[in-house]
Parts: structure tokens; C-alpha cells; sequence
């Protein structure tokens, strides 16, 4: 093994690095055979060739840049680190391709995976297990692009965002499986923050008022409610137990919404 390290695994990593100096990810997978020492060898030659590049946590002994809690698993709220996270996951059951291997995770169980990640502010690591020609199986496509249009629309409450003091609200959890099967309902809301801006996501449709409890009045003061990648206005109220926003006549799409919340500090300081 050391032999290995030495002759191969050490000068190959170099070579990629020197090759392809945009590189910005190394990722590490099974750090059961290797020391300590070994570990810091790989993590500070990486460094030195080029210092902009991030290492994943299994490299080993806590080098990593940032941890993961393992394949397909999202940390509960109990379990995230100082370090920031991600979560690696299947579209289906199977790492690699697989022929008779059709369990297909839905669109919208990939993405209340993405949104329970976002929420807690990791990265989401979604596995494609090409074929021998290289085709990407058509129902992972298929489910891949619908979470595109999903994420392009409500990319706001995505992108440079961060966790605020909620992560969700009326969020059912699972049972224990490889393949949990919850069907999303509209009482279920994700978190994320940007400055004096709140964002809520749904994975369901919206139909008629909506309330979200999170968002009530001991949130703050809210100025405005606005419906992501949509020019459509919304009718809302904030009481004490939630906030109330009327539906009705606006469209949503059968994987849910996302709508931004500003609060009045945010809003004073425009005016």
C-alpha cells in the first residue's frame, strides 16, 4: 500500500492538479487503509500546488475542508458541524449504472432532499450513473430537468443564502429506508435567509390561503410578500399565529413555490 501511495497515488493527484489548474474540488472516497500521516501528505500537496482548491472530509482524520454525514443521508439539526456540510446522494438505488435498477427516486422526493439540505446550508452531491455508451438513463433525466426548472425559478431562495433560525415547518419525516416515500402537502415549508429577507418553500401546490406559522408576527414585521419567478401579486396578512397569503387566481406548479419575504427594516432603510 505504501508502495501504491508513493508510486501512484501521490504523482497522479500532482499530474491532475499541474494538468488542470481551474480545478476548485478534490473529492476523497474510503480513508480505511491510510494513516494520519499519509492523509496530511495528500491534503498539504494539495494545498501547495494550488491553495484554491476545497477537499472533502474523506480524505480522513478531520483534513477535510467540509464533512458529510454519509451517502444519501442529510444531518438532522442536532448533528451539523461548524464545517460547512454536503450531502451525496442516487437518483435511484445505484451508485453506478445498473440495468435492472428502475426505483427511481421522484422529482419531488429529489428535491425535498435539496430543500432539507439548502435549508441547513449544504450542497447537495446528486449522483449519474451513465451507461457503457454513456447515456444517462431517460427517467433521471427526465427528473433531473424537471428539478432544474424547480430550482431556476426559485434560485433566489437558493443561491447565496444561508440558514435562518427555522430550518422548516409541518415537515413530515420518513420512515427509515433507502427509499422513503412521503407525498409533500402544503403545510410542509422549508427556510432559507438572505439580509432582512426570509424565503419559504413548498413542494406543493398552493391552493386557496396558505399559512405559515414560522412567519407570524414574533418573526418581525413583514413589508412585502412576493411569489418567485412570478410577476403575479399576492394577497397576505400577518396575524400572531402566521402568516396568511390568499392564492386564489395565482398559479403555482405541482412541485410548489417559493415566495420571498422582506421585512420592514429592509424595507425602511430603501425608503
Amino acid at each position: 500500500f505504501n508502495e501504491y501511495l508513493g508510486g501512484k497515488a501521490y504523482p497522479q493527484i500532482a499530474e491532475l492538479l499541474e494538468l488542470l489548474p481551474e480545478l476548485r474540488l478534490v473529492w476523497f472516497d474510503g480513508e480505511g487503509l491510510i494513516t494520519e500521516a499519509q492523509a496530511f501528505r495528500f491534503y498539504k500537496m494539495i494545498y501547495d500546488i494550488n491553495p484554491g482548491v476545497i477537499i472533502n472530509r474523506r480524505i480522513g482524520y478531520d483534513f477535510g475542508d467540509y464533512v458529510d454525514a454519509g451517502d444519501n443521508k442529510t444531518p438532522a439539526a442536532s448533528e451539523l458541524a461548524p464545517k460547512h456540510f454536503e450531502t451525496c446522494g442516487t437518483a435511484n438505488h445505484s451508485w453506478g449504472f445498473k440495468a435492472h435498477d428502475h426505483n427511481w427516486r421522484s422529482t419531488n422526493q429529489l428535491l425535498r432532499n435539496f430543500v432539507d439540505i439548502v435549508s441547513k446550508g449544504g450542497n447537495y452531491l446528486l449522483n449519474i450513473g451513465p451507461d457503457g455508451n454513456g447515456c444517462v438513463p431517460e427517467p433521471c433525466v427526465k427528473n433531473f430537468r424537471e428539478m432544474g426548472v424547480w430550482v431556476k425559478t426559485n434560485e433566489d431562495a437558493v443561491f447565496g443564502t444561508t440558514r435562518w433560525t427555522t430550518f422548516n415547518e409541518g415537515v413530515v419525516t420518513p420512515d427509515a429506508g433507502r427509499h422513503p416515500a412521503v407525498t409533500s402537502s402544503n403545510k410542509e415549508f422549508w427556510f432559507t435567509a438572505r439580509d432582512d429577507k426570509v424565503y419559504a418553500m413548498s413542494l406543493a401546490p398552493a391552493t386557496g390561503t396558505e399559512r405559515i406559522q414560522s412567519l407570524n408576527r414574533s418573526a418581525g414585521d413583514i413589508a412585502n410578500v412576493r411569489l418567485l419567478g412570478s410577476s403575479q401579486k399576492l394577497k397576505w396578512s400577518q396575524t400572531d399565529k402566521a402568516l396568511e397569503i390568499d392564492f386564489t387566481g395565482v398559479e403555482t406548479s405541482a412541485n410548489g413555490y417559493a415566495v420571498e419575504v422582506i421585512f420592514r427594516a429592509k424595507a425602511d432603510r430603501i425608503q
